[in-house]
C-alpha cells in the first residue's frame, strides 16, 4: 500500500514489466479510490486486540518478506516495521488508535 500512496506510477510500471507489458503512458494519473478516511471499526481504538491480530498474522507478515525477498523486490518499511492503517494518524482522521 505505502507504494501505491508514495509512488503509484513507478508501482503500476513495475507490475507492467513483470506483466511483460508496455508502461504506462507518462500523462496517466493514479488516483485513489475507495479509500475512505477515519475510524470504520473499533479495531485501532482496541490496542489489546490489535496486537492480538498482529501476533496472530506474524507468520504471514514472515512469508510476504521472504516472497518479495525471492522476487528481489525491496520489503516496503511498513511491512519490515509492522505498520497498519492504525498507525497512520492522517488515514484515522487525526487519532492513531
Amino acid at each position: 500500500q505505502d507504494s501505491l500512496r508514495f509512488s503509484a506510477k513507478r508501482t503500476y510500471n513495475g507490475l507492467a514489466a513483470f506483466l511483460g507489458v508496455q508502461p504506462f503512458p507518462t500523462n496517466t494519473e493514479f488516483r485513489r479510490h475507495n479509500s475512505q478516511r477515519g475510524h470504520r471499526t473499533e479495531l485501532c481504538r482496541n490496542a489489546s486486540v490489535h496486537a492480538v491480530l498482529q501476533q496472530s498474522f506474524a507468520e504471514e507478515y514472515r512469508d510476504l518478506e521472504a516472497v518479495l525477498h525471492a522476487a528481489a523486490v525491496d520489503v516496503p518499511v511498513a511491512l519490515r516495521l509492522r505498520r497498519t492503517r492504525c498507525d497512520r494518524a492522517e488515514e484515522l482522521g487525526g487519532g492513531a488508535g
